[in-house]
């Protein structure tokens, strides 16, 4: 019984390591109560020890994370007394000892000699007034029970009809763990039974309704035990498959017409269904794209949308065209899937999926011939088909198409990622320096047009290529970000120091001027590299006093003061 109830852990914890606790109700391992303390093992990032005690009427968690080392009521704390409290109701704080050695062999001694009825009578005594103990007790017996069905009564009580609160909801999910541990215990050995019991779990879970106020839609609890629902189904669904029709029904209304959670995929259950079950899931979802057209299918794409206002109706019609997907990908009909895409265009990403399918069927050709098409068919979002374009041209061993398919794209969006795909296209006939000389070429044009940022590009190509000075002078001409500059510094700043050091005063500024603990980190660390920087260029002495102007301007600044501090500065 607890001695503390959910206030006491909320005062205790705070609200963020509160609210965190509740995602580490399952990570609990072996538990043991005694009346006035609870000592548990939690598993966090390593496996930490709790102990829950209560001191002068107070209680008190005591965790071996670094965070409870610190003397914190930590979320392995919250969770523990969440656990303790799921099973019983709260009490008050009263003072207790342990049992001495005699008294609990004098207790031994005693039950010892009562009868089996006795003691019996004793149990239901107690699992009567604990429903906690009366679950565990209901628990094993089922688990020694030779008739699966008798867990009936334990799924069932998985259903809730009102709204959980966040106490309710960790003893919900604690339960809902005991079964499914139950049901997988004997799953091996039963598959055909306990099959169905699988599938009222996950309906049970799915249908519970928590508070809004909680974590997640749904917490992160209720999705981790639903999983496990889904999971025990599938190993069932394989070890004795039930009939195809039916399953595929099933799965078909679970997934359109379900929650969205958790993830029940096709691919699961492809031996179980065979192909009479697969034949029927399609037909389903046939029948179902009839009636629920897909926005692309519209002619006009604003009537549709206005046909199909209602927010549910719109995710059940994107659910169907999943479904169809991921069924077309497992059964490997790959014209089909390409048509599937095809209704979906111009979009720019089903071109890329329409090449991806053919090239992994081995039609490469078909598959440049749609990326060429969708070149010409879009005008925007077109860098991927690029990319997938020059990939299949080399696979090919087109490489002189490949290099001018990344000519274009360099020129279209000039930078680092870009000028390095050209080179690499450019390895197989021996034309990197050409290219180099044509890419900087275009981009000294480019820059020379000017606008904003306009050096970016060329600053970026001079640095990749190890042409610092060309840079740095690039930079002193045209117009660059500070994010570019930065960068250069980065890389550039050993040689350069003047340029270096005017582009880290700029960031160190804006970290500060983000007025956070990040941006103090942030802020100690350039001021470290910029002193280097102004040793190497034998200033020293203009450090120290940009240093002392910082100081002095952000002298009321405590936590930029405290970080100057830890840094040596």
């Amino acid at each position: 019984m607890a001695w503390f109830d959910d206030h006491d852990l909320r005062v205790r914890a705070g609200k963020n390591s509160y609210a965190r606790g509740l995602d580490y109700l399952d990570a609990i391992r072996e538990l043991r109560e005694s009346p006035d303390d609870v000592v548990a093992m939690v598993q966090g990032t390593k496996a930490y020890q709790v102990r829950l005690s209560a001191h002068g009427g107070e209680l008190v968690g005591n965790c071996s994370c670094p965070w409870g080392q610190q003397g914190n009521f930590c979320k392995h704390c919250v969770a523990v007394g969440l656990s303790l409290l799921a099973g019983a109701p709260p009490e008050r704080p009263q003072p207790a000892s342990q049992p001495r050695t005699s008294d609990t062999l004098e207790l031994r001694a005693y039950l010892s000699a009562v009868g089996p009825v006795e003691l019996v009578d004793l149990l239901l005594e107690l699992a009567g007034n604990d429903p906690a103990l009366h679950r565990r007790l209901s628990l094993r017996a089922a688990a020694e029970a030779p008739n699966p069905a008798e867990l009936r009564p334990i799924v069932a009580a998985l259903r809730r009809d009102g709204c959980l609160d966040d106490v309710e909801l960790a003893s919900y999910v604690r339960m809902a763990d005991e079964a499914l541990h139950t049901l997988d215990m004997l799953a091996s050995d039963h598959p055909a039974p306990l099959r169905p019991l699988y599938q009222q779990a996950l309906q049970h879970l799915t249908e519970t309704n928590v508070d809004d106020d909680l974590p997640g839609d749904p917490p992160a609890m209720i999705r981790k035990v639903a999983t496990r629902a889904v999971e025990g189904f599938v190993a069932t669904c394989r070890a004795a498959p039930p009939d195809p029709a039916e399953l595929a029904r099933w799965l078909i209304g679970f997934q359109v017409n379900g929650p969205g959670w958790p993830h029940v995929a096709i691919t699961d259950f492809v031996e179980p269904l065979g192909d009479e079950g697969l034949a029927t899931y399609w037909h389903h979802l046939a029948y179902l794209r009839e009636t629920h057209p897909s926005a692309a299918d519209d002619e006009d794409d604003d009537a549709g949308y206005d046909d199909y206002d209602d927010e549910k109706e719109l995710r059940r019609r994107q659910r169907i065209t999943r479904l169809r997907e991921e069924y077309l990908t497992v059964t490997g009909n790959v014209d089909a899937l390409v048509a599937l895409y095809t209704a979906d265009l111009p979009n720019p990403e089903r071109y890329v999926q329409i090449a991806q399918t053919l090239r992994a069927a081995g039609r490469v050709d078909e598959a440049i011939t749609w990326l060429r098409r969708g070149l010409s068919g879009t005008t925007w979002e077109r860098s991927r088909i690029r990319d997938l374009l020059a990939e299949l041209y080399t696979q090919a061993g087109r490489h002189d198409k490949a290099l001018q398919t990344r000519w274009q794209a360099f020129t279209r969006q000039p930078g680092e990622y870009s000028y390095r795909m050209l080179c690499q296209a450019a390895k197989p006939v021996d034309a990197v320096a050409e290219f180099t000389d044509r890419a900087l070429t275009y981009l000294r044009e480019k820059a020379a047009r000017g606008g904003d940022e306009a050096g970016d590009p060329l600053v970026t190509v001079l640095r990749v290529t190890g042409k610092l000075d060309q840079a740095w002078a690039a930079t002193r001409r045209f117009h660059c970000s500070e994010k570019c500059l930065y960068i250069l510094a980065l890389h550039g700043g050993k040689t350069h120091h003047a340029e270096a050091i005017s582009a880290y005063l700029r960031e160190i500024e804006a970290a500060i001027d983000r007025k956070d603990r990040h941006g103090y980190d942030r802020a100690a660390t350039l001021l470290t590299t910029l002193k280097d920087l102004h040793q190497r260029a034998g200033s020293d002495s203009d450090f120290t006093a940009y240093l002392d102007h910082v100081k002095d301007v952000h002298r009321q600044n405590r936590a930029l003061m405290r970080k100057l501090a830890s840094a040596r500065l």
